[in-house]
């Protein structure tokens, strides 16, 4: 078997300090032989591609050089300590220590001792740093809202758009606003019958259809009390079955 680490890298003399029969993780000493690591390193080759089977070389490479036949605290923890120097990439580490833990389980079985398997906690892969994501730049605040239902009442008084049309576009920015809904997917396949029958509630709430959902799912939406004066007089006079959002021009402009 190949050398990854230099042969003397464990002492064998600092084995002598500890107990052969303690069950203290800390001070028990476990052996096997290097026959034990080749038989069970050409069972984990069979099947595998020729690009797999280096890996598996490499790792059974590192965990004879590391301990030599003896597993403890010590000879483990220095296993670790060189993986975790030695490859940054933590699919690297995972291929070695995993191989490791692997072959703990596999004296356990042939030696009929659970203990060697207990010292896989000398092999736990480094917890990785959660990368932050940035805020996306898409975000709309509060702002943005006063702002759009500004221009809105602007374009109304300079006669760009009707009364009625700044009252369909202030109930979609608000709408959209207070409900987060989905513009395409939900908002404009809500239908008139849908907002009335919310409005005869005692606490306004619009039930949403699995078929004006982007991922189908029903659900239910309350209404803030300002919604409420917005809508309402866009439902006078009109079919159930209209798409009272469906706003076009407001969105394509």
């Amino acid at each position: 078997m190949s050398n990854v680490l230099p042969q003397n890298y464990v002492s064998n003399s600092s084995f002598n300090s500890y107990s052969y029969s303690n069950n203290n993780l800390s001070l028990l000493q476990l052996e096997f032989t290097q026959d034990e690591l080749e038989t069970y390193t050409t069972s984990r080759k069979v099947g595998l591609s020729k690009a797999t089977t280096p890996w598996i070389n490499k790792a059974a490479a590192i965990f004879w050089n590391s301990t030599h036949g003896a597993i403890n605290k010590s000879t483990l923890e220095i296993l670790h300590k060189f993986v975790v120097t030695k490859y940054q990439c933590e699919y690297a580490r995972g291929k070695v220590l995993n191989f490791a833990k692997a072959f703990l389980k596999y004296l356990t079985k042939i030696h009929l001792d659970t203990r060697y398997q207990a010292f896989e906690i000398f092999l736990q892969k480094p917890k990785a740093l959660k990368e932050r994501k940035n805020i996306t730049a898409r975000i709309i605040t509060k702002e943005d809202i006063v702002d759009i239902i500004v221009q809105i009442s602007k374009a109304e008084l300079e006669g760009l758009i009707s009364h009625h049309k700044a009252q369909q576009f202030t109930a979609f920015v608000l709408f959209g606003a207070y409900t987060g809904q989905r513009t395409i997917a939900t908002m404009m396949k809500l239908a008139v019958g849908q907002f009335r029958d919310a409005l005869q509630l005692d606490k306004p709430v619009l039930h949403v259809k699995s078929s004006q959902d982007k991922i189908k799912m029903s659900h239910y939406v309350p209404l803030h009390p300002q919604l409420v004066e917005v809508i309402h007089p866009l439902l006078n006079g009109r079919d159930d079955n209209k798409h009272r959002l469906n706003t076009i021009a407001f969105i394509t402009g």
